[in-house]
Parts: structure tokens; C-alpha cells; sequence
């Protein structure tokens, strides 16, 4: 009998630890959710300022056609810049999305807090 109750409480213990890892995960994925969300919006603002650098070139040459042969190349390489770091986001974003669907069903999974 004093093996049983040995098993059972090993038991309960051990259920205790894998819920204690998966409340540190949960809790990690936040954190790594939250760093990605400051991401995307430190990217987003750096594409506002590319935009805006992009702008005032066109502005101070008269040149608005990123085909047009006089366009500056400075502003083409801006241009690229620009359009690179919105596929980021949108990539950033992309994963956002399935992480935190990753994220509510661990916590759907993940059992009551304990008191």
C-alpha cells in the first residue's frame, strides 16, 4: 500500500513540474510575442522614415518616376530599402499571427492555475 501512495505522490509531483514548464513557456512566448511587436513597429517606423527620405529626394530633384532616367539613384536605392523592410514586416506580421495562435492554444491546453 505505502508503494502506491510513493507512486501517487511521485506522480502528483511530476504533474506539478510539467505544469510549472509549461507556465515558464507560456510566460517565454509572451516575452518573444512582445519583442516581435516592438519589431515590427521599430520596422514600420523605419519604412515611414525611408518613405519620407524617399519623398524629399523626388521633391528636391522634380523627379517622381523611379523609371525615369534622371531619377537619382540615391532615391532608387531608398526605394529598395523601403520595399525590402515592408516584406519584413509583412513577414514579421505573418508570424506574429501563427505564434500567437500557437500561444492561445498552449494556453488553452495548459491547466487552471493552482492556488
Amino acid at each position: 500500500m505505502d508503494s502506491w501512495k510513493e507512486q501517487r505522490e511521485l506522480a502528483k509531483n511530476r504533474i506539478v513540474e510539467i505544469e510549472d514548464k509549461i507556465g515558464l513557456q507560456t510566460q517565454r512566448m509572451e516575452r518573444l510575442l512582445s519583442q516581435n511587436d516592438d519589431a515590427i513597429a521599430d520596422f514600420d517606423h523605419q519604412a515611414k522614415a525611408i518613405e519620407t527620405a524617399i519623398q524629399t529626394e523626388e521633391h528636391r530633384t522634380g523627379v517622381h518616376d523611379p523609371a525615369h532616367a534622371a531619377d537619382p539613384s540615391a532615391a532608387k536605392r531608398m526605394i529598395e530599402r523601403r520595399d525590402k523592410m515592408m516584406h519584413l514586416i509583412e513577414a514579421r506580421k505573418r508570424e506574429l499571427v501563427h505564434a500567437k495562435a500557437a500561444l492561445d492554444r498552449a494556453r488553452a491546453a495548459a491547466p487552471a492555475d493552482r492556488d
